[in-house]
């Protein structure tokens, strides 16, 4: 039987305790059988998944077996998973209520943190994708060389292993950038919104985007709106278009920026098929902020997905830019 390979997000905290988590508070995948039950519970409570059901059934239909990858900062965790779910009611971290319980490659210490530099360009861009989880399994075979090269002391270098403490550093790091783009403090993004709109346009076009516009205010009749417009050719030379709502907010951003979206979207006569329609935001988002997001197709990006997408994409941003966000790259020894 082939190998399944899943990438799974889940914070650091989870893969040291050694599992990986998964949303959805008002339901304990742990007491189904199976999907279909899981999903008549879903219809039961009133929950429509929308765009979600599908990462939703991977989580649940994960096995005893199965390798996990765990993409983090500049590293990867990989691992098997055991079969044993679980549930925690209030998790420290949120939306990880659902659990699969994952034997992680061990280091010395803990958890084996392995450099992004040694995947291929292919899988390293395929970790950026913006989903809960995915299928890598085509990836098998490279995965399956690492595993035998991080097993195998002759070909084994140190370079293919980040310290925990980097990862740290990483972290700490992207926390204090959440908290300034939130609070708009020690950082000299203008107010009123457009600051972030120039931000996160400068990001679609980081990602090979092309026509990013900022669309004039005047351009949405009615209670609908558009932030951000961006066009991209898939692979199959198909166009695909995106369509944000950007909010700089601090605490919560609610179901409004999802009904500007579902406005524009009747106006813009977009088939979702060959559109996306994002809420992206400094703040957090509620359970049921996104289910009403995914009932109706909309994708929803919160404080910390968006800073991620930054920190991601640091590199490419332009010094102007950086010199705004308060940023310098310097190097610092590892303690």
């Amino acid at each position: 039987m082939k190998k399944k390979t899943l990438l799974v997000r889940s914070p650091k905290a989870l893969i040291k305790s050694g599992c990986v988590g998964y949303g959805f508070k008002a339901v304990n995948f742990s007491l189904f059988p199976d999907a279909t039950a899981l999903f008549d519970e879903f219809k039961n409570q009133g929950i429509n998944p929308g765009r979600r059901r599908k990462a939703a059934t991977r989580f649940f239909n994960i096995t005893e077996g199965d390798r996990i990858l765990v993409p983090l900062n500049r590293t990867i965790a990989i691992g098997y998973a055991t079969g044993i779910k679980s549930f925690e009611a209030s998790p420290v971290h949120q939306h990880t209520e659902n659990r699969q319980a994952v034997s992680f490659l061990p280091d010395a210490s803990n958890v084996m943190f392995i450099s992004r530099d040694v995947l291929s360009t292919k899988l390293q861009q395929r970790l950026k994708i913006r989903m809960a989880n995915t299928d890598l399994s085509e990836f098998n075979n490279e995965l399956d060389v690492l595993e035998e090269r991080l097993s195998n002391e002759q070909s084994f270098c140190p370079s293919m292993i980040i310290s925990e403490k980097t990862e740290d550093y990483i972290n700490d790091f992207k926390q204090q950038l959440m908290n300034k783009l939130r609070k708009n403090k020690d950082i000299k993004l203008k107010a009123g919104g457009e600051g972030l709109e120039r931000l996160v346009k400068e990001l679609f076009e980081c990602e090979n985007y092309s026509g990013v516009t900022i669309p004039s205010k005047h351009e949405i009749k009615g209670k609908g709106d558009i932030d951000i417009k961006a066009t991209k050719v898939d692979f199959t030379g198909v166009e695909q278009r995106v369509y944000c709502q950007v909010k700089h907010h601090d605490k919560f951003t609610g179901k409004k920026a999802v009904d500007q979206l579902i406005e524009a979207r009747k106006l813009l006569h977009e088939p979702t098929i060959s559109a996306r329609y994002i809420v992206m935001t400094t703040a957090e988002i509620s359970d049921d902020v996104k289910d009403y997001a995914a009932a109706n197709d909309i994708i929803c990006m919160n404080g910390s997905q968006l800073t991620e997408w930054l920190y991601s994409n640091l590199d490419s941003l332009n010094d102007d830019t950086l010199a705004m966000l308060g940023i310098a790259h310097v190097p610092r020894f590892i303690e």
